[in-house]
């Protein structure tokens, strides 16, 4: 889907006060997006990869800066420790801004759990 039409967004979000980012699906990935109310948070610049979608943006109510970092993360140990790497770098680059970390994380606490593995 080279576009997210406004319709998909409607349907997510019952108001028009809204505004969203995306990121398409690559490998098992569903693809991430991130959706917002206008009048709470205004975006101003947008970074994403296969593993996380990264909205910076201002927060109206004090005018200040919040970084939104939506992650799937992978199952893998090695490339799950890259991704906090990347996140830990995206926290430092934004040291004055609120930080806010969401997504799925895809936890394993048993073997068990792998599938496929």
């Amino acid at each position: 889907m080279e576009k997210l039409e406004n319709r998909i967004g409607c349907e997510l979000w019952t108001k028009n006060d809204f505004d969203w980012a995306w990121s398409e699906a690559e490998d098992r990935s569903g693809g991430l997006i991130s959706i917002w109310n206008m009048n709470v948070f205004v975006k101003t610049s947008l970074w994403d990869n296969k593993e996380m979608l990264v909205v910076n943006g201002r927060w109206l109510e004090d005018n200040g800066e919040m970084v939104i970092i939506n992650v799937y993360a992978p199952c893998s140990f090695n490339e799950k420790a890259q991704l906090w790497d990347t996140i830990n770098l995206v926290i430092e680059q934004n040291e004055d801004a609120r930080i806010c970390v969401v997504g799925d994380f895809n936890p394993i606490r048993e073997k068990s759990e792998r599938i496929g593995k």
